[in-house]
């Protein structure tokens, strides 16, 4: 799936990362953490109807999204609890 411009998804996953990287820890930016959800799971999750479990081999920065923590389809759920999410090395870590 096509994930668009890298910029406007690394200035989300700033904006998601910047108050749980602080000292001390702050509110995560509810609207960053729903635009990482359109800008990455929603191009994903339309192949992906009725999968349990996923599996992402993300490259680049994109190993420091919390994958899990991202927004859900209901309001206040997260991934997780959508779906079984496991980010691996690459697809040939699957097989090992």
């Amino acid at each position: 799936a096509e994930l668009g411009p890298i910029l406007p998804i690394q200035a989300a996953l700033t904006r998601y990362l910047a108050p749980i990287e602080s000292q001390p820890p702050g509110e995560v930016d509810a609207e960053a953490a729903r635009d990482l959800r359109k800008r990455l799971w929603a191009p994903l999750a339309e192949h992906l109807s009725g999968a349990e479990r996923v599996f992402i081999a993300p490259d680049g920065f994109l190993w420091g999204i919390p994958w899990p923590c991202l927004p859900g389809s209901k309001k206040g759920a997260y991934l997780i609890e959508e779906h079984s999410i496991e980010v691996v090395r690459s697809a040939a870590h699957l097989l090992e």
